[in-house]
């Protein structure tokens, strides 16, 4: 038996990023273009956090499920401790 059809792979995490948007974003991101924004504004974070991955052409980029939402939220939470 194989072993590697056991084990959840990486690869099974990851998503285009407006699936990612609609089914664990929406709260934060209720329109496409919210999120958009906030991909250009903080492209940097998300490529070396490794949630965003970058494609060319139609396909659009791809979102990682676990480290997006965790760098989203971690985004947003330094941004308050940067307010007070």
């Amino acid at each position: 038996m194989n072993n590697l059809n056991k084990q959840p792979h990486e690869l099974d995490n990851l998503m285009p990023c407006e699936e990612w948007r609609t089914t664990r974003g929406v709260r934060l991101f209720p329109t496409a273009d919210s999120f958009e924004w906030f991909c250009r504004n903080n492209r940097d974070l998300l490529i070396d956090s490794g949630a965003l991955i970058p494609r060319m052409g139609r396909g659009g980029n791809l979102a990682h499920a676990g480290k997006m939402s965790d760098t989203v939220l971690a985004h947003f939470r330094d941004s308050i401790q940067r307010a007070k």
